[in-house]
């Protein structure tokens, strides 16, 4: 058995040594009688602690030791977390900063976007106006030639039509045709 288990032992059967060792009497107990049980458990007891004193000390010093370890062990955690947590906060202030600018930036972008969109809409319209009315003219153009074209044919069949129904027509033209080439 190790020293422990045999200390513990010895304290669990001492005092019931101790209280064993004193005969009860039939007659009543005084404080007298109480004398040699008090001094025998004044010697288990001096002559415990004179034995557990180094023992036990070492036990607290070492369970003192581990607490003091605990301790700074938190306080470093503690520091290290604070100083994250300031960190976090300093991120997050920064975020919500950085939104506030983007928002302004997204303002103004839309604000230029908007003006450069109805300019650009606008310049879109102009050239589409532009591109009709010169369609419009060229079909204008080509129709009035086109009119002009079959009126001059219309003339010309109208002529052709009288010149060949009318035969006093048709001499004058001759004569003036041939006069016309010499």
């Amino acid at each position: 058995m190790n020293n422990s288990c045999r200390l513990l032992l010895l304290i669990m059967i001492f005092p019931g040594l101790l209280l064993a060792s004193e005969s009860h009497s039939a007659h009543h107990s005084s404080w007298k009688d109480l004398i040699a049980p008090a001094i025998n458990a004044a010697v288990f007891f001096g002559f415990l602690i004179h034995i557990l004193r180094k023992k036990l000390a070492l036990h607290f010093e070492e369970k003192s030791k581990l607490i003091e370890d605990y301790v700074d062990k938190a306080e470093s955690k503690f520091k290290e977390s604070s100083s994250k947590l300031k960190i976090a906060t300093e991120k997050l202030d920064n975020v919500n900063n950085e939104v506030k600018i983007i928002e302004q930036n997204s303002k103004v972008d839309l604000a230029n976007f908007e003006k450069g969109h109805s300019l650009e809409i606008k310049n879109k319209i102009e050239k589409l106006k532009q591109d009709s009315l010169s369609r419009l003219e060229a079909e204008k153009q080509a129709k009035l030639r086109n009119l002009h074209v079959e009126m001059v044919d219309f003339v010309i069949e109208k002529a052709k039509s009288t010149i060949a129904n009318d035969e006093n027509q048709n001499s004058k033209i001759s004569r003036r045709l041939l006069e016309g080439m010499r």
